[in-house]
C-alpha cells in the first residue's frame, strides 16, 4: 500500500488559526507564496496584491493578470504575502534553460518558487520537487476541473499539476478565400477525405491549400497513437506505430503535401512577406486552411478598428476554427495546449520526506492559490476586468489571456462569457459566424479528445546530451536524414515511411518505457510509493 508521507492536520491547523474558513483554509492564514510564469515583462514584484498600481504600470498580460488574482485572493486572505515574477518571454527561448530559471529564483529570493509554470513536469516530479495534489481530492475547486484534462498531469494517482494555461487545438479556416476562389465551403464536421479534398487547391504564389502536411491529424485521428498514450495502462504498449490504422492514413501525407506552401515552391518573395511563418501566412489570406498554431486564436480575431490590425489580425472577414476532421477509427476531435502548473512539494524544507504540520499547510496555502486562480470565477472575471497597456501598439488590452475554463457545467458556460468579453474574444460568441468554434467548444468542454501535452507527458529521452521526442522519428518523417533518404514527393515515400513503422514503434516504445520508469522512481524516492503502485 502507497505510504502516504503527510500529516493530514487540518483540524489541527483550523484550531491553532483565527478567523472564518474558506474552501477549507482558514482566512486568518499568515504565509507567503512565490509564483513564477513566463511571458512577463521580467519584473518582480513583492507582495504584488497589496501594492496599488494601474493599468500603464503593466506592459505585459502575465503581471496584469496576477496583480489582479492577487488582489482578489488578498480579499479573502489578507495575512498572504504574494510575490510573482513573470519572465519574459517563453521558458526556451534564446536558448533559456527553465529549471536554471527556477534555481535562480531561489539563489536570489531565498525560496524555491511554491507555483510555478512548468516545461517538464514529469521530470519535476522525479525530482520530488512537486507536491502531489490529489490529497485535495474533495475540494470543490478540484471537483469542478474537467477530468480528461486533469488526467492529462495525473501519474499513477499522482496528481502532479493544474492546467495553468490550456487550449482546444483546431484547424483555422479562411472561408472567405474559398468563396473568392469558386470553391466549396467544407462542413465543420468534415472527414478526413473532406479535409483533403478542401486543401487540394493551390495557386502559384497567390494561396495554396495548407502550410504543409500536418502529421498530426493522424496523430489524433486513430486509435493507437496519442489515443493510446492518453489512455494507457501499465503492462500495456505505449504506442503501435506499426498499427492498420496508421499505415492506412500514411498516403494523405503525399497528399496534404501537395498544394501546401511547403510542398511548393513560392517565391522568396511570397515567403518573406509572411517571414517564412504559418499563422502570417493565414492571417494574410495566402493559405486556406492551417492546423498549426492554436495560440494565435486571439490575435486572428483583433477588432477593425485595433491599431495593430495590419500587424496581427486575420485580414479576412469571414473565418472560423474547425475540429479536426473525422477518420474510419475516431469521430472529430481538438488537439490540446497544455501549460501545467506545479506546487511546490514544501515537505522537503526541513530535509525530511515526511510533512510536517507547517509543511502540509504551505502546500494547501499554494494549492487554494492556484486553484483559485484557474478554476475560481471570481478570478476570471477579475482578470477579465483588469488591463495593461501594450506599450509595441501602444493600446490597452484586457489582462485575460485565449487560455479556456478548465470546468464542466454550468461553472465553464459562466466562465465561458467571461472569456467572450475582451475585444478579441467576442467574435467567437457568435455561432452564426464561427459555428466551427462552437463545436470545438462542444467537444473540448464534453472531454471528447486524446491529447497528451510534451510538458506533462514522459514525452523525452536523451539522446547523447540532446533532449529529443520519444517519437524522434515518427515526428520528423520528412527527414531524409531520418526516413533512409527520401522526401515528400517522391515516388517512393509512402512506402519507404511505411517500411520504417515497425522500427520506428520498437525505438519509441524502449524510449516511452525509460521515461515511465524515471517517473516510477522519483515517485518510490519521494513520495512513498512501491512496484505494486505501478500494476
Amino acid at each position: 500500500m502507497k505510504k502516504l508521507l503527510m500529516v493530514l492536520a487540518v483540524l489541527m491547523i483550523s484550531l491553532s488559526l483565527t478567523g472564518c474558513k474558506t474552501g477549507g483554509l482558514d482566512t486568518g492564514i499568515s504565509g507567503q507564496i512565490d509564483l513564477m510564469l513566463w511571458s512577463g515583462s521580467g519584473t518582480y514584484y513583492e507582495d504584488l496584491g497589496k501594492l496599488d498600481l494601474g493599468v500603464d504600470d503593466f506592459v505585459a498580460q502575465n503581471d496584469a493578470a496576477a496583480y489582479a488574482v492577487a488582489k482578489e485572493f488578498n480579499k479573502t486572505y489578507p495575512n498572504v504575502k504574494i510575490n510573482f515574477l513573470g519572465m519574459t518571454n517563453g521558458p526556451t527561448d534564446n536558448g533559456r534553460i527553465w529549471s536554471q530559471e527556477l534555481d535562480n529564483y531561489k539563489n536570489e529570493h531565498g525560496v524555491h518558487p511554491t507555483i510555478w509554470a512548468t516545461v517538464d513536469l514529469p521530470g519535476d516530479i522525479s525530482k520530488g520537487i512537486v507536491a502531489d495534489l490529489s490529497r485535495f481530492s474533495d475540494d470543490p475547486l478540484y471537483k469542478s476541473m474537467n477530468p480528461s484534462i486533469m488526467s492529462m498531469m495525473n501519474y499513477y494517482g499522482f496528481q502532479g499539476g493544474l492546467p495553468q494555461y490550456i487550449l482546444p487545438w483546431g484547424i483555422y479556416v479562411n472561408k472567405d478565400l474559398f468563396e473568392s476562389n469558386n470553391l466549396d465551403v467544407p462542413d465543420i464536421d468534415w472527414t478526413i477525405e473532406e479535409y483533403t479534398d478542401a486543401i487540394g487547391h493551390s495557386s502559384a504564389d497567390e494561396y495554396y491549400g495548407s502550410l504543409g502536411a500536418p502529421i498530426r491529424l493522424i496523430e489524433t485521428g486513430v486509435t493507437t497513437l496519442n489515443k493510446q498514450l492518453f489512455e494507457y495502462q501499465s503492462g500495456s504498449d505505449f504506442v503501435n506505430l506499426n498499427s492498420t490504422e496508421i499505415r492506412s492514413l500514411i498516403p494523405y501525407l503525399e497528399d496534404w503535401d501537395a498544394n501546401s506552401v511547403w510542398g511548393s515552391e513560392p517565391s522568396t518573395a511570397f515567403m518573406d512577406a509572411a517571414g517564412s511563418y504559418g499563422y502570417n501566412f493565414f492571417k494574410d489570406s495566402k493559405i486556406l486552411t492551417l492546423a498549426e498554431q492554436p495560440w494565435h486564436m486571439g490575435d486572428c480575431a483583433t477588432p477593425s478598428d485595433s491599431e495593430n490590425i495590419s500587424d496581427v489580425a486575420c485580414k479576412s472577414p469571414d473565418w472560423d476554427i474547425y475540429p479536426r476532421p473525422s477518420t474510419d477509427f475516431v469521430d472529430n476531435t481538438v488537439g490540446i495546449v497544455l501549460d501545467p502548473m506545479a506546487i511546490y512539494n514544501s515537505c522537503l524544507l526541513d530535509g525530511d520526506l515526511g510533512c510536517t504540520e507547517e509543511e502540509e499547510l504551505q502546500i494547501e496555502l499554494n494549492y487554494a492559490f492556484a486553484s483559485y486562480w484557474i478554476a475560481d470565477t471570481a478570478s476570471w472575471q477579475a482578470r477579465a476586468d483588469a488591463e495593461f497597456r501594450d506599450d509595441v501598439n501602444n493600446e490597452t488590452l484586457s489582462a485575460l489571456n485565449d487560455s479556456f475554463p478548465v470546468t464542466t457545467g454550468d461553472t465553464f458556460n459562466e466562465q465561458m462569457q467571461i472569456w467572450y468579453s475582451p475585444a478579441k474574444h467576442q467574435r467567437f460568441a457568435d455561432s452564426t459566424l464561427m459555428p466551427g468554434f462552437q463545436e470545438v467548444v462542444r467537444i473540448y468542454e464534453a472531454g471528447q479528445f486524446w491529447d497528451v501535452s510534451d510538458k506533462a507527458f514522459p514525452y523525452f529521452f536523451s539522446d547523447s546530451g540532446t533532449r529529443r521526442a520519444n517519437l524522434n522519428e515518427w515526428i520528423n518523417f520528412y527527414d531524409s536524414e531520418i526516413n533512409g533518404g527520401v522526401s515528400l514527393g517522391d515516388a517512393n515515400f509512402s512506402d519507404t515511411i511505411l517500411g520504417n513503422l515497425a522500427a520506428w514503434n520498437t525505438l519509441s516504445n524502449n524510449r516511452f518505457t525509460i521515461s515511465f520508469n524515471e517517473v516510477k522512481t522519483g515517485l518510490k524516492t519521494y513520495y512513498g510509493y512501491s512496484d505494486t503502485d505501478f500494476e
